[in-house]
């Protein structure tokens, strides 16, 4: 679920100090995210780190230098506008929670920003590929769409608002699942 007082699309204008082509917005976990990351900005992606545990990865350095600042967890305000700030947010699943989708796959959406994750049948159920969020399968394919959708501004735009869209009508708020419990 997301929380709608949270998560929820802003004007750019509001966003200014969050601009960024991509971003990710979570933990550092030991499961090769940090490696992909690595091989994105490598390979010329804007990309932009914020969460905790960080020092943790044996590339923060490498991150640090390229971001010229230190990665730094957001929460509330500063979380929503870097979603919002954003052209594609990345989502990556706890391989230690042996998560198949998160809270952040509810909140991308909810600003109406393109949402780029890791590919699970659950998810896909939930988001259609290619209409209302976009899925990876391997780092040169996530490479591959961050390249085609930040050359095309329709397309990307179009997916974000599909997949708002969507998360209204299925409803994913965090009052929807509270209905759903009581009705269950």
């Amino acid at each position: 679920y997301y929380r709608k007082d949270y998560n929820f699309p802003v004007q750019k204008n509001l966003c200014q100090d969050y601009i960024q082509d991509v971003v990710f917005i979570g933990h550092f976990e030991d499961d090769m995210r940090d490696e992909i990351f690595k091989f994105m900005i490598e390979n010329g992606v804007n990309l932009k780190i914020y969460g905790p545990e960080w020092k943790k990865s044996k590339y923060y350095n490498f991150f640090v230098n390229y971001q010229k600042c230190d990665i730094v967890p957001l929460q509330y305000k500063d979380y929503n506008l870097a979603i919002n700030g954003a052209k594609i947010a990345l989502v990556f699943l706890s391989k230690l929670n042996n998560d198949t989708y998160t809270r952040r796959c509810f909140e991308i959406p909810a600003t109406k920003t393109m949402m780029l994750s890791e590919f699970t049948n659950d998810l896909s159920s939930m988001f259609e590929e290619g209409v209302e969020a976009e899925y990876f399968r391997s780092k040169r394919e996530l490479v591959d769409k961050i390249n085609f959708y930040l050359k095309n501004d329709k397309e990307r735009i179009k997916i974000g608002n599909n997949g708002n869209d969507r998360l209204l009508r299925s409803e994913h708020e965090a009052m929807d699942r509270c209905k759903q419990v009581l009705k269950y």
